[in-house]
């Protein structure tokens, strides 16, 4: 997925996709930018340029943090009590094995859904601006940066695509820590 050019009268650099509006609608430009920011770091990284705008790299970053918080919790529940359920029954009679009981999450609710959703939001945001102040300043003493802390959340906000791989089963969230930290 190339980089396209921002409209005309914007600053100079590249528009990521979840900043530019189009027919695809958001669900695309979202996946469209995770996959971006995952394959074509570099590139990704450094052709950010719109600085002035905070809004859409926060909408970016919550909806990859609903993902990994909420959203993977929820399926992975699904997916492990129908795996509870077939590995647990059999040869210890009635109910769950210890195997079975060990694998079986405790089923989501509405509640732990709606309590997450509400929690979630602030939370992300207020991670962000303490995590992206104290990133600007290592990078500022280290590298001598002077594009700025808008630089540093916008940079922040779209590192949270490898959250994506958190839908993955058992492996996912070690798959999106260690594409993160890399």
């Amino acid at each position: 997925i190339p980089l396209t050019p921002q409209a005309e009268g914007t600053p100079a650099g590249m528009q990521v996709p979840w900043e530019r509006s189009g027919p695809e609608g958001w669900p695309a430009r979202w996946w469209q930018t995770c996959r971006l920011a995952m394959k074509n770091g570099r590139e990704f990284f450094r052709g950010l340029r719109r600085l002035d705008e905070l809004g859409r790299p926060a909408g970016f970053m919550l909806l990859c943090e609903l993902l990994r918080w909420v959203i993977a919790p929820a399926i992975h529940s699904v997916i492990f009590s129908g795996v509870a359920r077939a590995v647990g029954g059999g040869m210890f009679g009635p109910g769950l094995s210890p195997l079975g009981r060990l694998l079986a999450p405790r089923p989501v609710t509405g509640a732990d859904l709606l309590i997450s959703l509400i929690g979630i939001v602030p939370l992300t945001l207020l991670g962000w601006l303490i995590f992206g102040a104290l990133m600007h300043v290592g990078v500022f003493v280290c590298f001598r940066n002077r594009r700025g802390i808008r630089a540093t959340l916008n940079v922040y906000a779209y590192s949270h695509a490898p959250a994506v791989w958190s839908l993955l089963p058992l492996i996912g969230g070690l798959i999106a820590a260690v594409w993160w930290i890399v």
